[in-house]
């Protein structure tokens, strides 16, 4: 039995109603029975983890497509890091994940080049970007 198995075990056995999705060096994959799940609502091909357990998933790139999908479903789906194995909401990774890209782009931005009303422009635009992720 892989690692990644029995920890999807170990999930489902203290949470039988979340679907899991973990991330998987450059993929997210969901197993077993959420793979059967998912594979239909997103339109993904399932393969085998081994001879009696199946895997769909996709890659990290086209995440965001999907993760639109998901949040707009009813699942609960919650996402199991690679690295320490431990899994958040996907509400929760999606709005880290704006957040850090609200960052990013502000810390692009050259002040000094800036006229007053362009810095304004910027600050409503950031102003409302986090609007948007504390409504959702």
């Amino acid at each position: 039995m892989s690692k990644l198995y029995k920890h999807y075990v170990l999930l489902k056995i203290n949470n039988p109603n979340k679907i899991y999705l973990f991330e998987s060096g450059i993929f997210y994959i969901f197993i077993h029975e959420d793979a059967i799940l998912m594979s239909k609502i997103l339109n993904l091909k399932q393969t085998n983890l081994n001879p009696e357990i199946v895997k769909c998933g996709f890659p990290v790139k086209s995440a965001d497509k999907y993760f639109n999908i998901l949040k707009a479903s009813d699942y609960n789906v919650e996402i199991v890091s690679s690295n320490s194995y431990n899994s958040e909401s996907l509400n929760n990774f999606l709005t880290t994940k704006s957040y850090d890209s609200i960052i990013d782009d502000f810390l692009k931005l050259n002040i000094d080049e800036l006229s007053i009303s362009q810095a304004f422009s910027y600050l409503r635009d950031f102003q409302n970007k986090f609007r948007k992720i504390k409504d959702t």
